[in-house]
């Protein structure tokens, strides 16, 4: 009976425990075995599912070029509309005012302008820039009216002059902060112009 024990032992130690051996060759099997699936599922992937785009230098070429080539779209022009506003001119001396002292001083004439204005833009995206930088600009704007004299502006060609200064004040602050060297204020109407 005691044979039977130790040879009933041996077999269950060398079917099911087989000890630090066994479980060695366990380890490395499975290791194989994911090893095996890994490089088999990436060779599938490359070979069958993932393509690759083959590129050449010509194909690059002719792609860059039709990007250059391609229609830009156009801009869409917008109005900016500056609304009625009232500006003390430069005051006109009056022929009595040639005298010295206070009564020849007081003797000078005050003018003032009333304008309205719509300004037109080349893009339409650029009415958020321009309206951020519109403090800017009217206070540009009123420092060149402050100085115009009523004779000045009574004239057709001094409304011509104030135009071509307002969009060139206005230029000058986009190009300065856009960096650009582009004309983006095209035209400048005058809805109200009256001068007294």
């Amino acid at each position: 009976m005691a044979d039977h024990g130790a040879e009933e032992k041996k077999e269950a130690k060398a079917a099911g425990g087989g000890g630090l051996a066994s479980k060695l060759q366990r380890i490395f099997e499975l290791a194989n075995t994911s090893t095996i699936l890994g490089v088999t599922g990436w060779e599938v992937y490359t070979t069958l599912i993932f393509k690759k785009r083959k590129v050449s230098e010509a194909q690059e070429r002719a792609r860059i070029k039709a990007i250059a080539e391609a229609p830009k779209p156009i801009p869409t022009p917008a109005l900016i509309e500056f609304t009625q506003m009232t500006v003390n001119i430069a005051p006109t001396k009056s022929p009595a005012a040639t005298g010295e002292g206070a009564e020849g001083s007081a003797k000078a004439k005050m003018h003032y302008l009333t304008l309205a204005f719509m300004m037109e833009i080349a893009d339409d995206k650029l009415k958020v820039k321009v309206e951020e930088l519109r403090p800017r600009i009217m206070d540009k704007m009123l420092a060149v009216l402050s100085r115009k004299a009523y004779l000045e502006l009574s004239t057709v060609q001094g409304r011509w002059l104030l135009r071509s200064q307002f969009l060139e004040i206005t230029n000058d602050l986009l190009k300065q902060d856009l960096q650009t060297n582009d004309s983006l204020a095209v035209n400048l109407y005058f809805t109200q112009f009256i001068v007294q």
